[in-house]
Formats: C-alpha cells, structure tokens, sequence
C-alpha cells in the first residue's frame, strides 16, 4: 500500500477517509464537516447506495472517492488520506483496521473497540 502523499504545510487540513455512513458514521462526518480548517472528509465508504451518495453529498466528497466497499476505498485512496475513521458495525472492525494499518494510515476506531474481546491483542500488535 502507498504511503500517504506529503502535504505541503502543517496548516494543511487533513485528508479523511470513513468507513460507514450510518448513524455514527454521520456523526463522525458532521463532526469532520465542522472543522475545515483541520480536517477535510475526502473519502467515503458504504454498502448502501442511498445513504453513501445523501453522506457524500453532504460532505462534498468528489464521486470517484464514493465506494460500496471499505476495501476499494483502502486500496484506491490510502495514498490520498491522512487518516481513517471506522464507524463500521462493530463486529466488522477488525480487518479493516489492520488493512488500514498496512496501509499506514491512522485509523480512529470507536468503541467496542471488537466483537469478539478476544480479537484486540491482534489490533493492537498491528497498530
């Protein structure tokens, strides 16, 4: 995986990916929206074509950087992206972190951190 393109200065605004467009990853996204001067939502991951593209559109997020799948949005924009956020069902957080991880990205990932309890020492050797 390509490692994150240099920004041109630290006032730069953060390049955001976010996996999941439902109730928390609409929150998350609203949240990153408020901050332009920090952070930019850049990328966006979601089976749902209707609340994907509602998510999207809010977030002004360009249609080549919309994805049905989390692993597409990996592969096509982890040279693009700062960081990611995982607001993914709960029991799905695992392997998009640790592809998150090779991708060398940091990754916010919510609470319960894993579904099973048993999967977090593989995480966190991993982060």
């Amino acid at each position: 995986m390509p490692k994150a393109k240099p920004r041109s200065g630290d006032r730069e605004a953060l390049r955001i990916g976010l996996l999941g467009a439902g109730d928390r990853g609409s929150m998350y996204a609203r949240w990153i929206i408020s901050e332009p001067r920090l952070m930019r939502l850049t990328a966006l991951a979601d089976p749902d074509p209707a609340r994907r593209e509602a998510l999207a559109g809010e977030a002004h997020i360009a249609p080549e950087a919309r994805y049905a799948e989390w692993t597409e949005l990996i592969v096509a924009q982890a040279g693009n992206l700062d960081g990611l956020v995982i607001a993914t069902p709960d029991h799905i957080h695992l392997t998009p972190a640790l592809a998150a991880f090779d991708a060398v990205l940091s990754v916010l990932l919510y609470k319960p951190l894993l579904t099973p309890p048993q999967a977090t020492p593989s995480l966190s050797q991993s982060a």
